[in-house]
């Protein structure tokens, strides 16, 4: 696992849009809409600026007022997903986004280190 708070070496930023995602335990394999494909063993996408309840209802997420509804580790009904900021309603401000954030972090990282000693 690499340290917190660095980006791999190998690490690439990629602006194509993905068509599919696969892999058995992990992702092992990105496929893009123009053909192409990109073996890999992680993924962060960034989906712009477009509402995000039409992108959670199609991973299931349970939503509720077109919110994702999370519990107080920002956790979604989806395990190892977590939702953070506007998306989740509550008061729109900076300092509310940044909280949500923070918390959504360290539980996705709690939740990736309890992965890694269960293997």
């Amino acid at each position: 696992m690499e340290p917190q708070g660095t980006i791999p070496s190998d690490a690439q930023i990629i602006r194509q849009k993905v068509a599919a995602i696969s892999g058995n335990d992990h992702v092992e394999k990105v496929l893009f809409e123009d053909g192409t494909s990109l073996d890999t063993n992680g993924l962060f996408v960034a989906y712009g600026v477009a509402g995000s309840s039409d992108f959670a209802r199609k991973l299931g997420i349970a939503m509720q007022n077109n919110k994702i509804i999370v519990d107080q580790a920002m956790a979604t009904n989806l395990p190892g997903l977590f939702a953070a900021g506007d998306c989740v309603g509550g008061i729109y401000q900076i300092a509310k986004a940044v909280n949500d954030g923070s918390v959504a972090g360290m539980s996705a990282s709690r939740y990736v280190r309890k992965l890694s000693v269960i293997k």
